[in-house]
């Protein structure tokens, strides 16, 4: 990458969406063979697209500080709990053809595999070292979570480019602390859903540290700092 142009774009492709998506199309019939075209077609399309093969695709590994972290609940009637990241999918069962589009990816692609953190927080710290660099970073996902980092994005099932600047970044960090994400098995605060979120992010008089003392009493400290660990993609 340090060889590159100073006008040189690099693409960072969030793996684990590519191979997931391309592998549950497949169902349990495949074939495989077909996966692996899908995926060729991707890249071909990013490097004609982006003019470049200079870049970096990350998959998760198997462990992930985040599943340390006990996930920090308060429900209406202010009965406060916690459960696991990302525990509502134990009992999913993962597509068939995922490990063989893993591997190709790795293979093929040079994929790298990350332990500790997950594929976002390599996009995130890929991102920051490539723009000190002088570089253009290219986001590669069709991941929302990946809206926490500012600038190009490139969202590879709509084939659609977007910019995000610093400001809406931050917003967005902000909004996923109120309204959770479902999907990762966090609850963010009660009865606070997208809509209200925009309205109390809009508000001048919006302060997060008092929103979180408000619902977790003298428990806010360690849920206002968990609720961000888990939350936020990692930069450097």
């Amino acid at each position: 990458m340090t060889k590159s142009p100073s006008n040189q774009n690099v693409i960072i492709v969030d793996g684990d969406t590519i191979a997931y998506r391309v592998a549950a199309g497949l169902g349990s019939t495949g074939p495989v063979k077909k996966g692996m075209t899908i995926i060729d077609n991707i890249y071909e399309h990013l490097i004609e697209r982006y003019d470049t093969r200079v870049g970096v695709t990350y998959l998760t590994g198997t462990k992930n500080f985040r599943r340390t972290i006990p996930v920090p609940k308060v429900d209406k009637a202010g009965v406060y709990s916690t459960q696991d990241y990302k525990g509502n999918r134990k009992d999913t069962i993962p597509p068939e053809f995922l490990p063989h589009l893993r591997k190709y990816m790795i293979d093929t692609f040079e994929a790298v595999v990350v332990d500790y953190v997950e594929a976002d927080d390599a996009l995130g710290i890929s991102h920051t070292i490539v723009s000190d660099l002088g570089l253009t970073p290219v986001i590669v996902t069709n991941d929302k979570d990946l809206n926490q980092i500012p600038g190009l994005h490139f969202n590879w099932v709509k084939r659609e480019e977007f910019d995000i600047s610093s400001e809406n970044a931050t917003l967005f960090f902000y909004e996923q602390l109120l309204t959770g994400d479902l999907t990762d098995n966090l609850p963010g605060l009660p009865g606070i859903g997208k809509a209200r979120a925009k309205k109390l992010l809009d508000s001048p008089n919006f302060d997060i540290v008092k929103m979180y003392e408000d619902v977790y009493k003298d428990r806010w400290g360690g849920s206002y700092l968990a609720t961000c660990q888990l939350t936020s993609i990692l930069r450097n």
